[in-house]
């Protein structure tokens, strides 16, 4: 027998939650790579640098475990960052989610973040600045999803630069400001139902 559904759960699904499940066949991928493509920040800066973003806690597009999401304990996931380029000033994470009913949802937005960063742990509070999510908070809105398999992308970026913005500071600043200082991005997806 399926549990309630909390007012929260349904509060989410109003204003646009998210959610999703694991695993997708290759074809999937590239329709998502062509779906997805107009999130990428662009920048004449940006080169072809590996940069990476992964988590031990799940594979790229593959299920997040339960207890990073609003059905278990809420916390943001552990996420471990490598081959940052050798001259970067500063480090920004968001993540988002694209497939939300209201247009894409940001659950969390990390800039300023000193490069030498190379992991953060499970609930881990990051060393730079947070900005607002789509709730207006300036913390991890965990994946709360009303319906379907949404998902859900850890963005990474290092910039040339710091960016001059504080705790106000939305996506849209963040991306705009940083547009021309981006010098290497990279991406995990994960997902949930």
């Amino acid at each position: 027998m399926p549990t309630p559904e909390s007012a929260e759960t349904k509060w989410r699904r109003t204003i646009g939650g998210t959610g999703g499940i694991g695993g997708i066949s290759i074809v999937a991928n590239f329709f998502l790579q062509k779906k997805f493509a107009h999130h990428r920040v662009s920048s004449t800066n940006c080169k072809e640098v590996a940069v990476r973003v992964s988590s031990n806690a799940f594979q790229n597009n593959e299920l997040i475990p339960i207890k990073y999401t609003c059905d278990g304990k809420r916390i943001s996931p552990n996420l471990h960052f490598s081959d940052i380029p050798e001259h970067t000033q500063s480090l920004v994470l968001i993540m988002d989610d694209p497939d939300a009913p209201s247009g894409n949802f940001v659950h969390w937005v990390v800039f300023n973040l000193p490069p030498e960063t190379s992991d953060f742990t499970d609930s881990q509070i990051p060393d730079g600045i947070v900005g607002k999510n789509s709730l207006n908070q300036n913390n991890y809105c965990p994946p709360c999803p009303p319906s379907g398999q949404h998902h859900y992308f850890f963005k990474l970026y290092a910039l040339d630069a710091m960016i001059n913005l504080d705790q106000n500071a939305t996506r849209q600043d963040v991306t705009h400001t940083m547009q021309k200082h981006v010098v290497a991005q990279a991406e995990l997806i994960g997902l949930y139902r």
